[in-house]
């Protein structure tokens, strides 16, 4: 096996996100900010950009549409 594996569990309130390297080693990825569990959010912004995960999670108390 040489192509990276990813493995994505997306849950209905949160998400994981792991790679497998070619010798079977697992590493959970974590986001810029070090978290490795993700809320399962994503939230349009009225200017076409798109936010997702803890970001999004609390936009909704600004713009809960």
């Amino acid at each position: 096996m040489n192509d990276p594996i990813v493995g994505i569990d997306l849950g209905t309130s949160n998400t994981v996100v792991a790679h497998a390297d070619a010798a079977g080693n697992v590493k959970v990825l974590a986001d810029d900010s070090g978290y490795k569990v993700h809320p399962s959010v994503v939230s349009f912004h009225p200017n076409g950009g798109v936010v997702v995960g803890a970001a999004a999670k609390q936009r909704k108390v600004i713009d809960p549409q």
